[in-house]
């Protein structure tokens, strides 16, 4: 039996706070790259999409656009 098929892997390439507009609150955040690839038997081989960015929020671990860095704090 041979177990294949398709998914996302993601990884971590920065970290630091920013102000969530969900928790309006100072949060910690994570920048990940992630790219789906083919596995067979969960190791991932070929991949098949483009690279994809985000920014996750720690407190409510919701996912932004990377474009959120870039906007003004709060008041």
């Amino acid at each position: 039996m041979i177990i294949f098929g398709s998914r996302y892997y993601f990884w971590t390439t920065n970290r630091g706070t920013f102000p969530c507009p969900k928790c309006q609150a100072i949060e910690p955040y994570r920048h990940r790259k992630g790219r789906r690839f083919i596995h067979v038997f969960y190791i991932p081989l070929i991949p098949i999409s483009a690279l994809t960015e985000h920014i996750k929020c720690g407190g409510c671990r919701t996912r932004f656009k990377t474009s959120v860095l870039t906007q003004s704090t709060m008041a």
